[in-house]
Order: structure tokens, then C-alpha cells, then sequence
């Protein structure tokens, strides 16, 4: 794993991370993570723990809270226990199985962290389909923070002109907004060359 790492904060990752070594990886540098795994991953059980309340608005039931070694492809044992947490999420019925080297904190904590990765998943989908974010511009922490402020700077944008201007769909007020940018930019490169828009007021009409 490469890449500087926020002492103290905890990596929170889906189910495209598997594999076991990544895992002890993980662990042996000492960061803190929580994952999902695929459903009834070969354990040796080393720990059972008691299954806490569910805490009011939990959107998951806890069915078991175990410790343990787990297995890679070649039924070899991870160097690290691993807590493993499985579940039932309330509104579509799904098993779910966790798995965390946070040995002392609250399961339905542990499931909350989880889930919150999914708000972070909803932001990305929405730059990407309706702000055109296909790609990080840089891979430095200064240069990732200045592009999404600016994203959702935008996106604050087109909200209020879409209110302003009365219009139902996002796409519409985003097409709107970057034609009638666009006249004002060129407009004004028109005016900083010397020159007179008013005198081409066609070539600046907004469609």
C-alpha cells in the first residue's frame, strides 16, 4: 500500500478487496480498516462475542459477532484474527458479513462506518454522471480537496440558477448554465482584445 496515511483514521472499503494478504497488510502497518466479505468465508472461529441491542434507527440486525482466522484461496490462515460481523439489513433482506481488525469497537458502529461509505459512493456517482468528474485531475491530498471543493462549488451553482430560472431537470439547467458561461467568457475575452460584442449579438444567443 503506497500513499500517505492519516494516523488515527479508518479505511473503509467494499467488497472488491478480498484477498487475505491485503488484508494482514493492512493490519501489520498498523491502519485500521473495515470491509465487506463474500457471504460464509471459511473462519476458525477463535472468539464468539455478545450481540449488542440494535440501537434506535439501526438500518441493520447484528445476527453474530465473531473472532478469527480467515483463509485464502490455498486454505492458508491469515497471520493476523480478524473480527468478523455478520448481519441482516433490514429494508431488502440481504446477509451482509463484515470484517475489521477493530477488535474493541461497537459491531453496530463498526456496520454504521460501513454504510456511510455508501453516501461517499452517491457523491462520486453524481459528479461523474452530471458534473463530468470521469477522472481525479491529481493524486495529491491538496490537489483531490481543490478539485471536489470546485465540483461542488459547481453543483451550487446550477442548483440555484436551475431555482432561479424555474426549470425541472438538472441536465437542462447544467446545459444552460455552461452555454450562457461560455457567451459571458467569450464576451468578455471580446472586450479585454478591444473589441464590441454588441455589435455580433447573434454569435452570443443562448439556444
Amino acid at each position: 500500500m503506497h500513499g500517505k496515511w492519516l494516523e488515527g483514521s479508518v479505511v473503509v472499503f467494499d467488497r472488491g478487496l478480498q484477498r487475505r494478504k491485503s488484508l494482514d497488510l493492512f493490519t501489520y502497518t498498523n491502519k485500521l480498516f473495515v470491509g465487506r466479505l463474500r457471504p460464509k468465508s471459511k473462519l476458525r472461529v477463535t472468539d464468539c462475542r455478545e450481540v449488542p441491542v440494535a440501537p434506535e434507527g439501526s438500518t441493520i440486525t447484528i445476527s453474530s459477532d465473531t473472532e478469527g482466522y480467515l483463509y485464502d484461496s490455498s486454505s492458508s490462515e491469515t497471520a493476523f484474527t480478524y473480527r468478523i460481523i455478520n448481519g441482516v439489513i433490514n429494508e431488502s433482506g440481504e446477509t451482509i458479513c463484515l470484517v475489521s481488525n477493530l477488535m474493541d469497537a461497537d459491531a453496530y458502529l463498526l456496520a454504521q462506518w460501513y454504510k456511510q461509505r455508501w453516501d461517499i459512493e452517491v457523491f462520486f456517482k453524481f459528479i461523474k454522471q452530471h458534473l463530468n468528474a470521469s477522472h481525479l485531475a491529481s493524486r495529491t491530498e491538496n490537489g483531490i480537496k481543490v478539485m471536489l471543493y470546485m465540483t461542488m462549488i459547481l453543483a451550487i451553482l446550477i442548483i440555484v440558477y436551475k431555482k432561479k430560472n424555474k426549470m425541472a431537470g438538472f441536465k437542462i439547467a447544467k446545459l444552460k448554465f455552461e452555454i450562457e458561461l461560455d457567451n459571458e467568457i467569450i464576451k468578455t475575452i471580446v472586450i479585454l482584445c478591444g473589441g464590441n460584442p454588441d455589435r455580433a449579438p447573434h454569435l452570443f444567443a443562448s439556444g
